[in-house]
Parts: C-alpha cells; structure tokens; sequence
C-alpha cells in the first residue's frame, strides 16, 4: 500500500523515481536468512528483463561476506567466465569506517570538561 501510495504522490509531484521493490519480508515468521533470499527473489522477479542469451553465468551466493563475493568474481575470471553476482556488494560494504563519531555535539563536550 505505501509503495502505490509513493508512486502516485511522486508521479502527481512529476518526480523521476528509481525501481522500487516490494519484499514481504514479516517479523513473526521466518529468519534474517529467509528475509535475505526472499529479498533477491524479488529484485530478480522485478527487475529482471527477457532478451538474447548471453554466454554467462548468473551466481546467486547467498549471504555471503564481501570478501567471498569478491572472491567468486575471481574464480569466474580465472574460469574466464563472464558473470552476473546477485547481489554483489563486494565494493560497498567492506570500506573503512569512516571518521570517528562522538554521542556529544562540539558544544557539549566542551562544556562537560
């Protein structure tokens, strides 16, 4: 419902919306790993498109760290296999953590020393 609520306010606004994906992935039933496979299941069954074969293969890994995946992409060039990891998040997440944080703003800090 908020999907279809989403579209027809942003198409009334005439904003440009990306794919959305709908998964129905409830709290009380099944486990993170179900959420996860029915997450792929969906984005496959949404945005998957018909057209020529191609000479490749389409690897489906499961939850896996972005170090396996990345090598999975390294057993398939070494194959020299082209192929498609679904989904492949091998560069973005696994980066650095970023800039220290702090659970105080600059001010409150101060004014606690």
């Amino acid at each position: 419902m908020y999907l279809h609520e989403f579209r027809r306010d942003a198409n009334l606004a005439g904003a440009a919306l990306p794919a959305l994906v709908h998964v129905s992935t409830p709290s009380y039933s099944g486990t993170h790993t179900e959420g996860f496979h029915a997450a792929v299941k969906a984005v496959a069954d949404t945005l998957a498109e018909g057209g020529p074969r191609e000479r490749l293969v389409n690897v489906l890994p499961g939850m896996a760290s972005p170090a396996d995946l990345r090598y999975l992409k390294e057993v398939l060039d070494d194959f020299g296999l082209p192929g498609v990891l679904l989904p492949d998040y091998s560069e973005t997440l696994d980066g650095p953590r970023g800039r220290p944080t702090s659970a105080f703003p600059p001010a409150a800090r101060r004014s606690r020393r």
